[in-house]
């Protein structure tokens, strides 16, 4: 009996969610994804990597300044244009595509 009634309320609150107009449901938009070239600038690994702004800001230390003009690799990910380059003491990022 208390299963019946327990159900009857959680079917007619769904169906009421459900009702609400779309306004109340928020919907995330991800950001432009962009794609760069990294380069070790130490010599311990030679080979270039394809890498997405994604894994950037999940995983790199978004503080860290360009080694000549001082921009936070945060600033260039979110700001960068296809060609751009940035320069740390031991790597080196260039912009390969905006998607």
């Amino acid at each position: 009996m208390k299963q019946n009634i327990v159900a009857r309320i959680v079917r007619a609150t769904i169906a009421k969610y459900f009702k609400q107009p779309d306004r109340h449901i928020v919907a995330q938009y991800s950001h432009v994804e962009k794609d760069f070239v990294w380069m070790d600038k130490t010599g311990r690994n030679p080979k270039a990597a394809k890498i997405g702004s994604r894994c950037i800001e999940n995983t790199w230390d978004l503080y860290q300044c360009d080694w000549k003009n001082g921009k936070t690799l945060g600033d260039f990910v979110e700001n960068c244009n296809v060609d751009d380059l940035w320069k740390s003491k031991t790597e080196m990022l260039e912009c390969l595509s905006i998607n």
